[in-house]
């Protein structure tokens, strides 16, 4: 897995490539919580370069939405594979979930 990082109109979006699973979900959870614990409380998730994503990665997914309470995290670009393991985890109506990453930073700036 791979990550990348960039701030786009107040807000911080994490770039991810590869699966999200077991072996690579606490490296991904540690950038998250480097993010949030570096006051970035809005942060967006792009997730269009991933292939997978296990109930690790869906944890990640939780725990970040729980540590940005104030702020927004939001998921962006999932390919239908990713989309349809959040949707049958039933999580679509805790995480934020946009078709792309413009939609996704402008879910998350402040209002």
């Amino acid at each position: 897995m791979e990550l990348a990082s960039r701030e786009e109109e107040g807000v911080t979006v994490v770039t991810v490539r590869g699966d999200i699973n077991a072996a690579t979900s606490d490296r991904l959870e540690r950038e998250i919580a480097g993010r949030i614990a570096a006051g970035q409380r809005r942060l967006v998730l792009d997730l269009g370069d991933v292939r997978y994503v296990s109930s690790a990665g869906l944890r990640v997914f939780l725990i970040a939405t729980r540590q940005t309470v104030g702020g927004a995290f939001v998921l962006a670009r999932p390919a239908p594979a990713v989309q349809g393991v959040v949707e049958m985890a039933g999580l679509l109506f805790v995480l934020t979930v946009k078709p792309d990453v413009a939609a996704a930073i402008a879910a998350a700036k402040p209002a």
